[in-house]
């Protein structure tokens, strides 16, 4: 335990990559999708076309790809759970 835990506060104190400001992007991407979803579930739940649908997808995106890219570390820790979410059986 005291390994693992070793390790994790070396990762942390690490300087930050360009990979993993990529691969954290990414994640807030896919993540994105669903806090873009939920956001339109709870602000304007009514009818709506695809388009408007697809703007709070996209918003949703953009934002959370934004955020993770700039707070790699937490963020992709924080938003990877949503970003599974729906894959598998």
């Amino acid at each position: 335990m005291k390994a693992a835990l070793a390790r994790m506060g070396a990762w942390w104190r690490r300087p930050i990559t360009r990979r993993e400001r990529v691969r954290s992007a990414c994640i807030g991407a896919v993540a994105g999708i669903w806090i873009g979803l939920f956001a339109f579930m709870l602000v304007d739940g009514g009818p709506i076309s695809l388009a408007g649908i697809g703007t709070w997808l996209l918003s949703g995106m953009a934002g959370s790809a934004g955020l993770a890219a700039l707070f790699p570390r937490v963020l992709g820790i924080v938003l990877f759970p949503l970003s599974i979410c729906g894959i598998g059986n």
